[in-house]
């Protein structure tokens, strides 16, 4: 028995298929990380970017399709120095927000050496609905 994704009709159209691979993709339990548009979670924050953003062939590939996430707070704050660097995100992100990730949210591929990695969330997925604790983008020990 297959269990639907979310956006499976979108997910059909990508240019790399198949969308997802089920051979780099698993059902896992982990804790991930993910940058937040608030100081609080709300449901824009678990839609991806390319659901959010208008679709241009750029934005056509699978990646676009998944939540991103980090397997520790440390990978997410670095990773978030490193894109404020280049690209005005300050104005975007507010907060981290850390959450239990189980099997049945979906499926999810190995975090690549920076600690990201990819969720393809199964059609009723709600992690809205989960506690996420808030954390800052950046350490404390730079904010003093």
């Amino acid at each position: 028995m297959s269990v639907p994704f979310k956006y499976s009709s979108d997910l059909l159209t990508r240019k790399d298929q198949p969308c997802p691979c089920l051979k780099k993709f698993t059902p896992k339990d982990v804790i991930g990380f993910r940058f937040l548009e608030g100081k609080s979670a709300d449901q824009s924050d678990f839609v991806p970017n390319g659901i959010k953003k208008s679709q241009n062939s750029k934005e056509n590939r699978c990646t676009h399709l998944a939540l991103s996430f980090f397997n520790s707070l440390a990978s997410a704050r670095k990773k978030f120095e490193e894109l404020a660097l280049k690209y005005d995100i300050n104005s975007r992100y507010s907060s981290i927000g850390e959450l239990q990730l189980n099997q049945s949210d979906g499926i999810m591929n190995n975090p690549n050496v920076s600690g990201h990695f990819e969720l393809h969330e199964y059609q009723n997925t709600n992690l809205l609905s989960r506690k996420i604790e808030i954390h800052s983008l950046v350490s404390e020990e730079k904010n003093a």
